[in-house]
C-alpha cells in the first residue's frame, strides 16, 4: 500500500511539473524551436536519401559524402556551442543559429524552385542549417535546467515528447507533398 501511495505522488508532481512548465512562455517558445529543428533533422535523415537519389540523381557513395560533411558540420556546431554560449549567451545563439538556418532554407528553398537543388548553394545552405543545429542542439535543455533545476526532469521530458510529436506530424505532412520534389528539403 505504501507503494501504491509513493507511486500516485510521483505521478501527481510529475502533472503538476508538467503544469506549471506549460505555464512559462520561455519554457513553450524553447520547446517549439527545439521541435521544429528536431523535426527538420528527423526529416532530412530519413527522407534526404531518397530525394538525393530519386530527385538529383545523386549517387550512393556522394550522398554518402553530403552525409559525411553535414554530420562534421553539426559536430562543429555542438563542439563551438558552449564557447560561443559564454561570449554571447543562450539567447542570442539560439536568435542567431535561427536566423543563419532561416537564411540558409531560402537559398535551399530557391535552388530547388529553379531545378537547381543539386548545387553548391542548396549543399552549402543544408551544412549550415545542420551546424546551426548542432550549435543550438543543447540550449533548450540548458536553459530548462537552468530555471527550473527541480523541474529538470519533466522539462526533459517535455521537451523530448514534444519533439517526437512535431517529427511525427512534420513526417505525415511531408507524405502529402508530392514525392519528386526537392522543395520540402528547402
Amino acid at each position: 500500500r505504501g507503494r501504491a501511495e509513493d507511486a500516485d505522488r510521483v505521478v501527481r508532481q510529475s502533472f503538476e511539473s508538467y503544469r506549471f512548465l506549460l505555464r512559462d512562455p520561455r519554457v513553450l517558445l524553447g520547446n517549439l524551436a527545439a521541435a521544429s529543428m528536431f523535426s527538420a533533422l528527423m526529416l532530412y535523415i530519413s527522407n534526404g536519401p531518397l530525394v538525393f537519389r530519386d530527385t538529383f540523381g545523386i549517387q550512393p557513395q556522394t550522398f554518402g559524402v553530403i552525409f559525411t560533411v553535414n554530420a562534421l558540420s553539426m559536430l562543429a556546431g555542438s563542439q563551438l556551442a558552449p564557447v560561443v554560449v559564454q561570449r554571447y549567451g543562450s539567447l542570442h545563439v539560439y536568435v542567431g543559429a535561427g536566423a543563419v538556418s532561416a537564411a540558409a532554407l531560402g537559398v535551399m528553398f530557391m535552388s530547388a524552385l529553379q531545378g537547381e537543388a543539386a548545387s553548391i548553394p542548396f549543399f552549402a545552405g543544408l551544412a549550415l542549417v545542420v551546424g546551426c543545429f548542432g550549435l543550438s542542439l543543447i540550449l533548450p535543455t540548458k536553459e530548462l535546467m537552468e530555471l527550473y533545476p527541480d523541474r529538470a526532469g519533466a522539462g526533459a521530458a517535455l521537451l523530448r515528447s514534444t519533439n517526437m510529436i512535431a517529427a511525427g506530424v512534420a513526417g505525415l505532412l511531408l507524405g502529402l507533398l508530392p514525392s519528386n520534389s526537392a522543395v520540402p528539403m528547402g
